[in-house]
């Protein structure tokens, strides 16, 4: 019988972790440019998903995987985020506090689990990861 994710629900290839599968991502991304125009995507796509941005950064980073979906460069998103963080009297909490009530279940219909049958074409792995953010900014909803 499979494992899913305690916390995003995917089905867990045999031995693997969603955490395992976003580390294999990053290495992808780092490494290889043609994997690495979608790392924005990535990153934000598992922490929404596996619940690790604080309130105040989950309702920030779903317009901004939006607009990146509708084409706004990713370092436009950085700026946006440096300048947000400048204009701020307290200091910004990305991460959620160990402690945290959880965020609501969501029943996400794409999560990092489908981009492993991708991990070996760039333009798939583009495409799935992109299909990812879709689903996850569309979704988000829930609890947002």
């Amino acid at each position: 019988m499979s494992e899913r994710c305690a916390e995003c629900g995917g089905v867990l290839p045999v031995g693997r972790t969603c955490q395992h599968i976003f580390d294999e991502c990053l290495a992808l991304e780092l490494t290889d440019h043609a994997f690495g125009k979608v790392h924005m995507l990535t990153v934000a796509c598992f922490m929404i998903q596996h619940g690790r941005y604080s309130e105040e950064a989950l309702s920030w980073i779903g317009p901004q995987v939006q607009d990146h979906l509708n084409g706004v460069p990713a370092r436009y998103l950085r700026q946006r985020a440096a300048s947000a963080v400048a204009n701020t009297k307290h200091p910004v909490k990305i991460l959620r506090d160990a402690g945290a009530e959880p965020q609501p279940r969501v029943d996400w219909s794409v999560t990092i689990v489908d981009v492993v049958p991708f991990l070996q074409d760039a333009d798939a792995y583009c495409e799935q990861i992109e299909r990812w953010a879709r689903a996850t900014v569309h979704e988000m909803k829930a609890i947002s």
